[in-house]
């Protein structure tokens, strides 16, 4: 399986390695991302064992999980495929499609056809190509 982020307004994917994500607006982030209200190092997710968790990098603005309202913190939490991360900014769960510039995504998994994966090295949810910061092995 090969997980990956589905940008809610506009459909944009972002596809996370098998390991450690950073997710930001820092171009060392191993995914970088230039959404409203988002950190320069805003979250890191983990892909472990077909498992998927994350935690905030004590961002300035929050990371929401499926329009709860409360932030989740510093440590790792569980994710599971069509929960809806919210980077920056509590959006309600029905104006998301008004915000196309707000970090507004959707956990979603497929079945990895080794050459059928579209758009799995760009690993930019904004659409804008990537060459560097992709490598998960990389740490702040």
């Amino acid at each position: 399986m090969v997980f990956y982020l589905e940008h809610v307004p506009t459909g944009d994917r972002a596809f996370l390695e098998e390991g450690e994500n950073t997710i930001g607006r820092d171009p060392d982030c191993s995914i970088n991302m230039h959404y409203y209200y988002m950190s320069r190092k805003h979250v890191h997710i983990l892909v472990e064992n077909g498992k998927v968790f994350i935690k905030d990098l004590e961002s300035r603005n929050g990371t929401f999980v499926n329009y709860l309202g409360f932030r989740i913190n510093e440590e790792y939490r569980e994710i599971f495929v069509d929960d809806v991360l919210i980077f920056g900014i509590m959006v309600a769960y029905h104006s998301v499609h008004k915000y196309p510039k707000f970090g507004i995504f959707t956990l979603m998994e497929e079945e990895h056809d080794s050459e059928d994966s579209v758009g799995s090295s760009p690993n930019r949810a904004d659409g804008s190509p990537s060459s560097e910061g992709t490598n998960p092995e990389s740490k702040e």
